[in-house]
């Protein structure tokens, strides 16, 4: 499979027979299916916040909309969770990772709005340690439509806090914008790609809005966009982040942010008709770095190793220890033959006949010592 320009092998069982033959498939055609799954469900993604690390625990802050009233609130959803831990091991630029662990998101009904309302997520399965941080595995999630790729409450920017009911109310009053079109004739070129869109009101939107990013589900990638609102239309020039081959484009709604992490205006769901390839943009500025991670996934739980976005990866260490240990180790046997050979040439001054050196005027005098 590939994911985001990386070659992938998802394993769904602990253990496989060599002996059978395995077939692969486009990351993006397997996540389709996963994604037309997640429109049915009516419930979409707004916000995770507020991780709290505990003592064999962890809770955190969860926040749903819907697109229509008739569409019930679930009482409760079960996300599967990744754990990291500080690693206790030589290497201290790694951690643990912690796969299988679920967590309990029950809603909390004083904070519910028409379309909106606010979950109080924990631990359901027993651990043990003190996490560092926590991700929910969203290729997973089946339940909750427009979930980020990786959702990691330290990596996503929120200037607004949804557990508060005054500011989810906020949520109901937020423009929706329809895609009409996505031109990206020069998208394999140059890595831009054009949205037009229409709104439903523009509220209190104004006319421009720049580093606005529109996430798409198939295939993974995202687009820095530049916007420009006139009356209830939208034009955003986007700047593409991870490069694909042909394939259709998925977008599930979302709710779109500007520069500073305030939710703007829900996008609906869209399916582009026409098939495109994309490069990545050599104008896009990322503000936050990617994390260096392996991409594999597993459905058991296990520990694994995974680099810290910051510093040398651990791969990257080791083989600089171990550079230095050979090197050290070969200084070591240079300098013990050194020795030896000193050791040989004292032994041989001392022989019966030895070179006591040069007589001045060129000839060498052997003398045989007395």
């Amino acid at each position: 499979m590939t994911k985001k320009n990386k070659e992938i092998v998802i394993i769904p069982n602990k253990q496989i027979n060599l002996n059978q033959m395995i077939n692969c498939i486009d990351y993006n055609l397997a996540k389709i299916p996963l994604i037309k799954k997640r429109s049915t469900s009516g419930l979409f993604f707004l916000q995770v916040s507020k991780f709290a690390p505990l003592l064999n625990s962890f809770k955190f802050f969860l926040a749903l909309t819907r697109r229509e009233t008739k569409v019930p609130f679930k009482q409760s959803h079960v996300l599967p969770i990744k754990l990291k831990f500080p690693s206790k091991r030589f290497l201290r630029n790694l951690e643990e990772v912690l796969y299988g662990i679920n967590a309990k998101c029950d809603i909390n009904n004083e904070l519910q709005t028409d379309y909106a309302a606010g979950y109080e997520c924990a631990s359901s399965d027993s651990f043990s340690g003190t996490p560092e941080s926590m991700e929910i595995e969203a290729n997973k999630v089946e339940d909750i439509a427009g979930i980020p790729d990786s959702v990691n409450p330290d990596k996503l920017t929120y200037n607004i806090d949804y557990s508060l009911l005054d500011n989810l109310k906020n949520i109901d009053n937020l423009p929706i914008a329809e895609i009409q079109n996505i031109n990206a004739d020069t998208c394999l070129e140059n890595g831009e790609f054009n949205i037009t869109a229409t709104l439903n009101k523009t509220g209190n939107l104004k006319s421009t809005y720049n580093d606005v990013w529109i996430k798409f589900s198939v295939p993974e990638t995202r687009g820095l966009c530049e916007i420009t609102i006139k009356d209830k239309n939208m034009s955003m020039t986007c700047q593409n982040e991870e490069n694909f081959y042909i394939t259709q484009i998925f977008i599930e709604r979302q709710a779109v942010q500007d520069s500073e992490g305030n939710e703007i205006f829900f996008i609906e769901s869209f399916i582009n008709p026409e098939q495109f390839a994309c490069d990545i943009s050599l104008n896009i500025k990322s503000p936050d770095e990617k994390n260096n991670t392996s991409t594999d996934e597993t459905t058991g739980r296990r520990f694994m190793f995974r680099n810290k976005n910051f510093g040398l990866s651990g791969g990257a260490i080791a083989a600089i220890v171990i550079c230095l240990v050979v090197a050290i180790a070969i200084v070591a046997i240079l300098i013990s033959r050194k020795f030896k050979e000193m050791r040989k040439n004292n032994e041989h001054f001392k022989g019966d006949s030895t070179i006591s050196g040069f007589i001045p005027g060129g000839k060498q005098n052997y003398i045989n010592k007395m």
